[in-house]
């Protein structure tokens, strides 16, 4: 048989549907999905096949799609597990849905991912659904945080166990400060993700937990400094959610002042020792390196500021040029007692520690060499 290779949906074709797909999420998640295709190579008279793995709800939702070369005007065949797919009787219902996927377009380099996302709104059209048959309370509380947030910012789970049914949600908050200087760049995820638990007889258990992005992670330090509150007896998740909200912002605007403060320092640091300045943190401002010279001795002196600073005060280090540990690591003198008080202005604290370091501690320094 003669194969018209014009007509093809060559592996190339293939790699222009999957380009979109290598660094997108789908849902809320800020993972990204993950593609394994099954076979390397595409001869002209074999399906190429792929598993998409897609973040949804702390959970993987895992779907095989099957391409045909002989036939690309018909587009990919998606296999599914799962009971949320198997009502077909009603075709007006994937028609109105479906309509990319029954629709499908091989010129459109984004049709793949857009019939991913039709399938996986479809998927939480029938978790919504499920949720209203199991619990018109919960039902109404997702009702409710739709208006809030959108429908695009929640996913919702069913899950049927053994002994009872688990109800999860999945939320993305969008944090807007009206400090929004304290965020060094725009670009960067500030989304938080807050995961809740129903179960119970009634699903009166309710288990929050937060998720941050991996820039606000590093912003906030750590989860726990947000000391999450658990959800107080009959209060709606929307009132959880504007009061968690609150807390947050109130959080950035704490965090925002002393920003400022310790940036305030290294400028100053900066301006006062340019010649030493080895490194220097300039997105958090948490952290400078100084090569300080003195004679017959050098010696790398950090400052490493906590967030509370000034009210935390900063720590202070020595590290060797000379000499190394067992481990491989610089010989290293954390310096205490050093004049220090947070209401000093930052120039003042400088000189203050500076001093301390020339007359006292370079001498042990030395001596410890």
């Amino acid at each position: 048989m003669m194969i018209d290779t014009d007509t093809l949906w060559t592996k190339s074709h293939i790699k222009s549907q999957l380009a979109p797909l290598q660094e997108s999420t789908l849902g809320i998640s800020w993972h990204n999905i993950s593609l394994t295709p099954s076979t390397s190579k595409l001869s002209p008279t074999s399906n190429y096949y792929l598993k998409v793995s897609i973040p949804y709800v702390k959970q993987t939702l895992v779907w095989e799609i099957s391409f045909n070369p002989l036939c690309p005007e018909l587009g990919p065949e998606i296999i599914i597990d799962g009971e949320e797919f198997a009502e077909i009787g009603n075709y007006q219902c994937l028609m109105n849905n479906l309509n990319n996927f029954i629709q499908w377009k091989t010129t459109d380099h984004l049709a793949l991912k857009n019939v991913l996302n039709e399938f996986l709104d479809f998927y939480k059209q029938k978790q919504i659904k499920l949720l209203k048959e199991k619990s018109e309370k919960l039902h109404s509380e997702y009702m409710l945080l739709q208006d809030e947030l959108g429908s695009k910012n929640i996913e919702i789970l069913v899950v049927n166990g053994l002994k009872q049914v688990e109800v999860k949600f999945l939320l993305k908050l969008c944090i807007d400060s009206p400090n929004d200087s304290i965020f060094q760049t725009t670009f960067l995820n500030r989304d938080l993700l807050l995961y809740i638990n129903f179960n119970g007889p009634s699903f009166n258990r309710i288990s929050p937990e937060l998720y941050l992005s991996p820039y606000l992670k590093t912003f906030f330090n750590n989860i726990e400094s947000l000391h999450i509150p658990q959800f107080a007896e009959r209060q709606h998740v929307i009132e959880y959610v504007n009061g968690l909200k609150t807390i947050i912002i109130q959080k950035i605007n704490h965090l925002q002042q002393s920003l400022e403060l310790r940036k305030k320092f290294i400028t100053s640091l900066i301006v006062l020792r340019h010649n030493s300045v080895l490194e220097c943190d300039i997105i958090t401002f948490k952290r400078i390196s100084l090569l300080y010279e003195h004679p017959d001795l050098h010696f790398v002196l950090n400052f490493t500021l906590p967030l509370n600073f000034p009210k935390e005060q900063f720590v202070l280090t020595m590290n060797s040029i000379y000499q190394m540990t067992d481990q491989g690591k610089p010989l290293c003198r954390v310096i205490k007692n050093f004049p220090y008080s947070p209401r000093w202005e930052p120039k003042k604290m400088i000189l203050k520690v500076l001093e301390h370091v020339i007359n006292k501690e370079i001498k042990i320094f030395q001596d410890i060499h």
